[in-house]
């Protein structure tokens, strides 16, 4: 019983990450929201992967790992030309 309930919290805790997660890989929030996208992504997928299939979300996991990833490359660029800017 006390399995059941663990597994019930942490799959609920997972697809509140995932559900932000998602939020956030579309509203790009500067770079921040893909930022945390990719960390949600990544923290769940590692639960779910730990769970050998108890825990459901992989789908939305990659989701935000692939978008959220994507989403963080534009912020390197802007970075690199700020810094080259207070450079020169």
């Amino acid at each position: 019983m006390d399995d059941e309930m663990e597994l019930e919290r942490l799959q609920e805790y997972v697809n509140n990450m995932l559900f932000w997660g998602v939020i956030f890989s579309v509203a790009w929030l500067f770079g921040a929201g893909s930022v945390v996208a990719f960390y949600w992504g990544v923290k769940s997928g590692r639960i779910i992967w730990r769970s050998k299939g108890r825990i459901r979300g992989a789908p939305r996991a990659a989701w935000c790992i692939l978008v959220g990833g994507l989403g963080t490359l534009p912020m390197f660029h802007v970075i690199s030309q700020v810094i080259q800017r207070a450079v020169s």
